[in-house]
């Protein structure tokens, strides 16, 4: 299976510092593997997510590990803790946590679910709602909707997300500009 992302991972962080209309000449990488997908794509977003949100000042102490969870399916194969070893977010040292159920993941800023099932997104929905967490699902066929942050694919097999402004809010969490900038709009519900 290949897919082909949006932005070189380069060109990521040069997007987010830059207007919109640079992201219509950002280049193309092809034949993007799973590999490749799992190991750099889908953890640099993750983190970049984490950067460009917003958290109440009383989410968690300083001192304490910003802690990212992975839902269900883990086909990041060890990747995500290679990426992120040594490095911080918001000043906080950095922590995997993984479970198959969702109350696993309560003391998370970010869960990520790859490929749920809508019952399952239902399910992270009603268990942290109005609390800060940010729930991110990738759904490659847009199957699952309901993540406060939605990842797929497009026809074209290009990265792109969605935000719900709305489930934000009510977490008490902010999109920061250059967040809002680069998400597709997502469609009514």
């Amino acid at each position: 299976m290949h897919f082909r992302f949006i932005l070189s991972l380069g060109a990521l962080v040069l997007a987010l510092l830059l207007p919109a209309p640079a992201l219509a000449a950002a280049p193309r990488l092809q034949d993007l593997d799973r590999k490749i997908l799992y190991g750099e794509v889908l953890p640099r977003y993750l983190l970049t997510f984490g950067n460009l949100t917003g958290w109440p000042d009383a989410a968690k102490p300083p001192s304490a590990p910003f802690r990212i969870g992975v839902l269900g399916l883990d086909l990041f194969d060890g990747a995500l803790e290679k990426f992120v070893a040594g490095n911080t977010l918001r000043g906080r040292p950095l922590a995997i946590v993984r479970a198959d159920d969702p109350a696993g993941l309560a003391e998370c800023q970010i869960v990520f679910a790859d490929q749920p099932s809508q019952e399952m997104v239902d399910k992270l929905a009603t268990l942290f709602a109005g609390k800060p967490i940010l729930t991110v699902i990738f759904s490659a066929d847009r199957t699952a909707r309901g993540g406060m942050i939605e990842l797929f694919l497009t026809k074209d097999d290009a990265v792109r997300y969605t935000l719900n402004i709305k489930s934000l809010q009510q977490a008490g969490l902010k999109a920061s500009p250059e967040l809002l900038q680069l998400a597709l709009r997502a469609p009514p519900r």
